[in-house]
C-alpha cells in the first residue's frame, strides 16, 4: 500500500470491529424502513422477501472477498483502475465515492424527520442535522480506528437494546396474522417485496472500503457473512413482529412501525414509558451509520482526486450534505416514497451491479492474461 494511502487511517481494525461497522452501516434505518416497504409488496408473507434478500447479501459478500483477495491492501477506488483502466477506474471511484455521500444524506434526512415528527417538533430542522453533523464530523477526524472503536461500543448496546424490544413484542403478538402462507401473494409481489431489504443488505458493499485497514483481511468475507446473518435474522424478526401485531395492512402505511411498538409497549406494570431510552439508542445507532458513511465518502473521494489526505473535504462535505439533506425531499411522505421507488434500484445499480462489473472484469483480465503470459512462453 502507498504511503499516502496509508495516512488515510493509520491503525488497523479488528475482525470484529469490522463485523459490527457492516451491521451498523444496515441495521439503524433497515429496521424502520424496510418493514412497512416491504409489507406493501408482499403483505403478510414480508418475511420470506426479507429471507429472499439474504441471497443477494450473500452474491455481494462473495464477489466482494473475491475483489479484495485479489488486490490486497487497496479499497474500491483504488484497484477498481487496475481492472477496468484508468478512466473506467476514475468513473468507478466517482461513482463509488458519490454513492457513499448519496445514502449518508439520504440517512441524515431519515434522522431529521424522525426527530422532527416524534422527539423535537418544534427544533429547526438545520440545528438538527448541523448539530449530528458536527458529531460525526469530529469522530471522522479521528480516523477510522476511533470510529470502529466507539461503533464496537454503541454496536453492543444497541443489539441488546433491540433484543430487549423483540422480547417486548412478544405479548403482543397475534400468529394468525401471518396465515394463509402465499394465500394473499403471488411469487412476483414476494419477490418485488424482497427488493427493498435487498438493498439495504447489499450495503454489505462498504466493506471493499474497510479490508485493507482490516488486521486480519483474509477474515473479510468470513465477517461480511456473519454481518448479513446478524442483519438478516434481526430484520426478519422485526418484520415477524410488525405484520403479527399490527397486520400488513396497517404496518405498509406507518412511518417508523418500529417506534410505535416501543412507544406503546407496557412490559410491566412498573414500566410506563420505555419509549425514550430506545430513541437515545437509536440515535447512537443512527449517528454510528451516517458517521460510517460520511467517512467512506471523504476517503474514496480523497483517493480519486489522489489527495495526501481526506481531513481537508470533511468540512466542506458535510456542509453539502447538510444542504441536500434539506432541499432533497418536501416531506415525510416524499421520503417514504423515494424509499419505496427510486433509493432501492439506485443503490442497488452500485452494490450489485457495479461491484458485479468489477468482478467480471477481474476474472477476465486473470483468464485472458494467464493466456497471454502463456503464448509468450517459448
Amino acid at each position: 500500500m502507498r504511503m499516502q494511502d496509508r495516512v488515510e487511517s493509520p491503525n488497523t481494525i479488528s475482525s470484529m470491529q469490522t463485523m459490527l461497522l457492516i451491521v451498523f452501516t444496515i441495521l439503524p434505518t433497515a429496521i424502520l424502513f424496510v418493514p412497512g416497504i416491504t409489507s406493501s409488496f408482499s403483505k403478510n408473507d414480508a418475511w420470506m422477501s426479507t429471507l429472499l434478500a439474504g441471497f443477494v447479501g450473500l452474491l455481494v459478500a462473495w464477489l466482494c472477498a473475491a475483489l479484495t483477495s485479489r488486490y490486497p491492501g487497496e479499497t474500491v477506488i483504488q484497484f477498481s483502475g487496475k481492472i477496468v483502466g484508468k478512466w473506467g477506474g476514475l468513473a468507478v471511484g466517482w461513482m463509488f465515492s458519490l454513492y457513499f455521500l448519496y445514502v449518508a444524506y439520504f440517512v441524515l434526512r431519515e434522522f431529521n424527520d424522525f426527530m422532527n415528527t416524534f422527539v423535537l417538533p418544534e427544533t429547526p430542522s438545520i440545528f438538527i442535522v448541523g448539530s449530528f453533523t458536527i458529531l460525526a464530523a469530529h469522530g471522522i477526524y479521528k480516523g477510522l480506528d476511533v470510529l470502529a472503536r466507539s461503533n464496537s461500543v454503541i454496536g453492543l448496546i444497541c443489539l441488546a437494546a433491540l433484543g430487549i424490544v423483540m422480547l417486548i413484542m412478544i405479548n403482543d403478538m397475534k400468529w394468525a396474522e401471518l396465515l394463509p402462507i402465499f394465500g394473499k401473494n403471488t411469487t412476483g409481489s414476494i419477490v418485488m417485496g424482497s427488493f427493498a431489504p435487498s438493498c439495504w443488505i447489499s450495503e454489505c458493499a462498504i466493506i471493499m472500503m474497510f479490508a485493507p485497514y482490516m488486521n486480519k483481511p483474509e477474515q473479510a468475507m468470513r465477517m461480511n457473512m456473519l454481518a448479513i446473518a446478524v442483519i438478516l435474522v434481526t430484520l426478519t424478526l422485526f418484520v415477524i413482529g410488525g405484520l403479527t401485531i399490527f397486520g400488513y395492512d396497517i404496518l405498509s402505511r406507518l412511518h417508523f412501525p418500529l417506534f410505535h411498538v416501543v412507544k406503546y409497549a407496557r412490559p410491566a406494570e412498573f414500566l410506563e414509558r420505555i419509549d425514550p431510552v430506545f430513541i437515545a439508542v437509536w440515535i447512537a445507532g443512527m449517528i454510528m451509520k451516517f458517521s460510517i458513511y460520511y467517512y467512506s465518502g471523504v476517503l474514496g473521494l480523497a483517493q480519486t482526486l489522489q489527495l495526501p489526505n481526506y481531513r481537508s473535504l470533511v468540512l466542506p462535505t458535510g456542509m453539502l450534505l447538510v444542504a441536500l439533506s434539506l432541499i432533497s425531499w418536501n416531506n415525510i411522505a416524499e421520503l417514504k416514497q423515494f424509499s419505496s421507488d427510486v433509493f432501492p434500484p439506485s443503490v442497488l445499480f452500485v452494490t450489485v451491479g457495479v461491484t458485479l462489473l468489477l468482478a467480471v472484469g477481474m476474472w477476465c483480465r486473470r483468464l485472458f492474461g494467464d493466456k497471454k503470459a502463456g503464448a509468450r512462453q517459448p
